[in-house]
C-alpha cells in the first residue's frame, strides 16, 4: 500500500514540476497558432489531472484512516475479548 501511496504522490509532483516548467522556462515555444493553442490544451489537460490527483490522493487518504481507525478499533475490542 506505501507503494502505491508514493506513486500517486510522484506522479501529482512530476505533473506539477512540468506545469512549471513550461510556464516559467517557456521551453518549446509554439511556432504556429495551431502549436500554441496545442501547448494550451496540454497545460489544461496537466492543470486537470493535478487537481484530479490531489482530489484522489486525499480521497485515499481518508479511506486509509477510515479503516485504520476501524482497524484499531477491533484489535482493541479483540483484547478485550480475550
Amino acid at each position: 500500500m506505501g507503494q502505491f501511496w508514493l506513486f500517486i504522490k510522484t506522479i501529482s509532483l512530476l505533473i506539477t514540476v512540468a506545469i512549471n516548467v513550461v510556464l516559467v522556462t517557456g521551453v518549446g515555444e509554439p511556432q504556429t497558432e495551431e502549436d500554441h493553442q496545442a501547448v494550451l490544451k496540454y497545460e489544461e489537460w496537466l492543470r486537470q489531472n493535478d487537481v484530479w490527483l490531489s482530489t484522489n490522493i486525499q480521497t485515499l487518504e481518508q479511506q486509509v484512516a477510515k479503516y485504520r481507525r476501524t482497524k484499531k478499533a477491533l484489535n482493541a475490542k479483540q483484547r478485550v475479548v480475550c
